[in-house]
């Protein structure tokens, strides 16, 4: 598999990290499953301990947030409905501007209430990765260290409260890191530490 990965071998959601990635016009791609052999506990031992590194000195994360699975991929038939409703309403108060009416927490329910997000290991992925573009079934939403985004508020996504991701403070949250981390559900109990150890080192 180091000479060829033949296309039918892959899931949905790798074939379209690849497109992604080849759009954004990135030569090379990290996938967990690909480049960590297998059911080979020395080759996962040897590389689950540089997880801290490999998304805290990536250019970009791609994130199907939405996917339940690898089979779902990361874009999605958006009904009008759904967009209707995270695009928002238009209205004018008192005369004055108009203002946007949308959904408040667009964010939350698209990315860190979906199902990507239900799993551990995704935590330090989401914090000490540098930027990260999240697919969810509401949109595109972009996050980097300064700002929170999307398809629809690309300058700036209104009334949001996101996981603050300022690395210079991490120490800081580190107890409310560790209650959203154990929200989640891993598939291996054995995974426990080593799942947030790239988030301690970093603290």
């Amino acid at each position: 598999m180091q000479d060829r990965i033949p296309r039918e071998k892959l899931c949905q959601t790798l074939l379209d990290a690849i497109q992604i990635t080849r759009q954004l016009g990135f030569r090379y791609l990290w996938i967990d499953s690909l480049c960590i052999v297998q059911h080979d506990p020395q080759d996962w031992r040897q590389e689950a301990t540089k997880m801290g590194s490999v998304y805290g000195c990536s250019s970009l994360n791609i994130a199907a947030a939405s996917a339940v699975n690898g089979t779902i991929g990361c874009f999605f038939n958006r009904s009008e409905e759904v967009l209707r409703y995270a695009r928002g309403l238009r209205v004018n108060l008192d005369g004055g501007p108009p203002q946007m009416v949308h959904e408040p927490d667009l964010y939350q329910t698209s990315v860190t209430q979906g199902p990507l997000s239900r799993r551990p290991w995704v935590l330090q992925e989401h914090v000490l990765s540098p930027r990260i573009i999240w697919f969810s079934e509401r949109g595109l939403f972009w996050e980097c260290r300064e700002n929170t985004a999307s398809e629809i508020f690309q300058s700036e996504l209104p009334d949001h409260q996101s996981l603050n991701r300022n690395i210079g403070n991490l120490s800081a949250r580190w107890y409310r890191l560790v209650e959203d981390y154990s929200r989640g559900n891993l598939t291996y109990d054995s995974d426990k530490l080593i799942a947030i150890s790239g988030l301690a080192q970093a603290v």
